[in-house]
């Protein structure tokens, strides 16, 4: 069964927009791809079109007629759409943009690149958080059926409500919402759950934050409870010094000097990052170039003062545990802690007399 995406092609060069045309009818007589393209040439119709019709992918290239450039359009899909782009030209080396894809007209043929895009589309990512998606569907139910038809309720509490307070409701509100999406009987995480992206939020010092101290390069987790970082009036939080636990590097739990995946290899590791290998350690997935993941060691825990941590040129803040994980960390952390020893006995002595007494009972 053929996969059919509708793209948008960005380019003023006949000769270009032939050579894709024919691609995209090669492709098609192998019922695998059907590709429907719309063409522009120039960014403004590009955006026109953005605008008014809906497109699985966007191919641009960035060095348009006279003045005009593709980059306007990354710039503006960017900022208003969530859709697969990317720069298909012969001078690519023209743009600064490092988040979007670049090929090389002269360095890959058109049917590499629409099967490229074609498996951006099919990555699952889009289904859920695409124009089209997910998300954006059950936001808009969200908003019909509960926030606008109850929007005198709303209108109610916000006056008596700041606007940062108020935005922090409807933030709760939306994304308590938005988890009952989830399926709960799935109980299986993907490693790259661990984190939330410091791209989106890695304000003020949080439990869970992960840290590098700049000048012994050492990386630390904040372990101070939720309540002991909440700011007062003065944006100072309720305790001054605040609980750091040291990460340690994979290697120094995990043999570097492996040659081969075998079972005993493997079965280490994975003894390791089920985190029962040992009642100090808690394991820490990498995530992307960001982190290099590693293991926190109960045993290495010092304070530092509030004042240190938000100083920059002292610690970088790097990322931040996702809550689900700060509340097992926690958990682990605290029955660390909190585990009592039991008197000690000269056990073989006691197996010997009770033994004895079982065999002289008979």
């Amino acid at each position: 069964m053929s996969s059919e995406y509708a793209f948008l092609y960005v380019e003023d060069d006949e000769d270009m927009i032939e050579a894709m045309n024919t691609s995209i009818n090669l492709m098609r007589r192998s019922e695998e791809y059907i590709f429907n393209m719309k063409v522009v040439n120039s960014s403004d119709e590009a955006i026109r079109m953005l605008d008014n019709d809906v497109f699985d992918f966007v191919l641009i290239d960035i060095k348009l007629s006279r003045e005009d450039s593709g980059d306007t359009v990354i710039e503006k899909i960017k900022k208003d759409y969530k859709i697969p782009c990317a720069i298909l030209s012969g001078t690519p080396d023209v743009t600064d943009n490092d988040l979007i894809k670049v090929y090389k007209k002269s360095e890959i043929s058109n049917e590499d690149v629409l099967k490229q895009m074609a498996s951006e589309v099919d990555s699952g990512l889009f289904k859920v958080i695409g124009e089209r998606g997910l998300l954006e569907e059950n936001l808009k139910n969200l908003f019909w059926n509960n926030f606008y038809k109850n929007i005198d309720y709303w209108k109610d509490i916000k006056a008596s409500l700041e606007d940062e307070k108020m935005n922090q409701l409807i933030l709760r509100y939306t994304i308590s919402h938005l988890y009952e999406l989830l399926d709960s009987e799935s109980e299986q995480y993907e490693a790259i759950e661990m984190f939330i992206n410091p791209n989106i939020t890695l304000d003020g010092v949080k439990t869970g934050t992960i840290l590098l101290n700049l000048d012994s390069e050492t990386f630390y987790i904040v372990l101070s409870p939720p309540c002991d970082l909440a700011l007062r009036e003065d944006d100072k939080p309720k305790n001054e010094f605040i609980i750091l636990v040291e990460i340690e590097n994979y290697n120094e739990y995990i043999s570097t000097e492996s040659t081969s995946i075998s079972n005993s290899f493997k079965g280490k590791i994975e003894k390791l990052v089920k985190n029962n290998h040992s009642d100090n350690l808690y394991w820490l997935s990498n995530y992307f170039d960001i982190f290099d993941g590693g293991f926190v060691n109960f045993r290495k825990i010092k304070t530092e003062s509030f004042d240190v941590l938000s100083d920059d040129a002292k610690y970088k803040k790097i990322i931040k545990l996702q809550d689900n994980f700060v509340k097992s960390l926690l958990s682990k952390f605290s029955m660390y802690y909190n585990r009592q020893g039991q008197p000690d006995f000269d056990f073989p002595k006691v197996a010997l007399n009770i033994a004895k007494k079982i065999v002289n009972s008979k």
